[in-house]
């Protein structure tokens, strides 16, 4: 009887390991934040029944088969529930739409396809031409404007610095440094002094580091596949470090502007899109197409 309580323990703990294959170690840490395909989870409790069937069937023993089966659909029924928690959690935030897209596709199964690369290389050193046409010696010469004694040169804090450092998207791509977005953002405090004296000694010279101004371009297809270099669009990739440059800059400049904007100008400005831009147009028509004998012209 001792034995046959121990061939029931490993059985469900067999079981149990199965079921909640996706939130064991077994998988490497970028992958526990994925949800498990419901034939997945269907697949591991049909495995376990017919292995928990198959060995107490031979043993002889029903009260035991009744039992492991009870158990096994308690232990099944326990796992749809958390599945089915887990999936919801996915849609209860909504300021996180990657969150939602994530529980989209966890539940559709969805898996892109990989897109092939391109192999030519005449193809790929003609876009690699037509990308890099600004590159070409240029004859107009910059001068540098001088500045009086009255001006007085932007000067960034640390606390702005390191406010922005903390705001880096982790997964955003890397400039031609290589250097990852999560560098910026776990090491801000190691950072943020710094970069602050590397962004005021370039304010005060009015001199943008060379490295800075390095890009990679991307092509990507407009429509896959792309079948001329014109149906590529080139995605410029800049360093993190200039990125978090611009901004602080872009923030000091808007910050003086805010009375001098339109207020029908929804481009550049927080806290308005697209849709209000569009929400105000459709406003402004349908309150002029209720007086008589008015209509609308749209231009696009």
């Amino acid at each position: 009887m001792f034995l046959m309580l121990l061939m029931l323990l490993m059985l469900l703990m067999f079981v149990m390991l199965l079921i909640f294959y996706d939130s064991k170690t077994q998988r490497p840490a970028q992958q526990r934040s994925q949800l498990p395909s419901p034939t997945d989870t269907g697949g591991n409790a049909s495995a376990a029944t017919d292995h928990v069937n198959t060995a107490l069937g031979q043993s002889g023993d029903k009260d035991a088969l009744r039992s492991a089966r009870a158990n096994l659909n308690w232990g099944v029924r326990a796992a749809k529930r958390a599945y089915g928690q887990k999936v919801q959690s996915h849609f209860t935030d909504s300021k996180n739409p990657r969150r939602l897209w994530q529980g989209i596709q966890s539940i559709t199964d969805y898996k892109p396809c990989p897109v092939p690369s391109d192999d030519d290389t005449d193809f790929l050193n003609i876009l690699n031409t037509y990308f890099s046409w600004f590159e070409e010696a240029h004859t107009t010469t910059i001068t540098k404007a001088t500045l009086s004694k009255d001006d007085e040169v932007l000067s960034l804090d640390s606390a702005d610095v390191r406010r922005t450092l903390h705001r880096v998207i982790p997964r955003k791509a890397a400039g031609p440094d290589n250097i990852p977005g999560y560098v910026f953002k776990e090491c801000a405090e190691q950072l943020v002094y710094i970069l602050t004296d590397i962004y005021n000694i370039s304010l005060s010279q009015a001199i943008v580091p060379q490295c800075f101004k390095a890009t990679t371009i991307m092509p990507l297809p407009k429509k896959s596949p792309a079948l001329t270099f014109n149906g590529y669009r080139p995605v410029a990739l800049t360093p993190i470090m200039m990125k978090c440059f611009k901004k602080l800059v872009k923030d000091h400049i808007m910050s003086r502007l805010p009375a001098m904007l339109d207020l029908i100008q929804f481009a550049y400005r927080p806290n308005r899109s697209t849709d209000d831009a569009i929400s105000a147009a459709l406003h402004q028509s349908l309150t002029h197409l209720e007086n008589k004998n008015s209509c609308v012209d749209a231009f696009h």
